[in-house]
């Protein structure tokens, strides 16, 4: 429990971080601070029980990165939440934004980067996906 808080705990400082470089996405600490948090928030999700897994959401000829988040291991079906941010958010902070109030009310969550949340400076940005462009993503009850 310890460790997983403060893997949790890290991940929110390197998010923090990663915020305030956002008026020069280009800055190498920008990458490093973002990946770091990822990395820091999925030692923590691996200690949680049901684990929160990650997961990647196939989206025109890339993958969306994300997580899926269990009440419980019983396989029995749950209503699912859907989350996901804005170009500035991150699937990981979704954690503290509500997806596990869902899980501790009985719901399945599946938290996610949309198509234009991430990486910023590098070729990963989604061109396909126009800003104020709408999408959806079909909901479902998972095991």
């Amino acid at each position: 429990m310890s460790a997983r808080d403060g893997f949790l705990r890290a991940s929110n400082y390197y998010r923090s971080a990663e915020f305030f470089l956002h008026g020069h996405p280009c800055d190498p600490r920008h990458e490093h601070a973002y990946e770091r948090s990822v990395q820091c928030f999925r030692s923590a999700a691996a200690l949680f029980s049901p684990r929160i897994e990650p997961v990647q959401i196939p989206y025109e000829g890339t993958t969306l990165p994300g997580y899926l988040y269990r009440a419980d291991t019983s396989g029995e079906p749950r209503p699912t939440v859907v989350m996901h941010n804005g170009f500035d958010g991150t699937a990981e902070e979704m954690h503290f934004f509500g997806a596990m109030a869902g899980v501790e009310r009985g719901y399945t969550v599946l938290a996610f980067d949309g198509p234009v949340s991430r990486d910023r400076c590098t070729a990963r940005a989604w061109s396909s996906a126009p800003a104020g462009r709408t999408w959806w993503v079909r909901c479902w009850t998972s095991p």
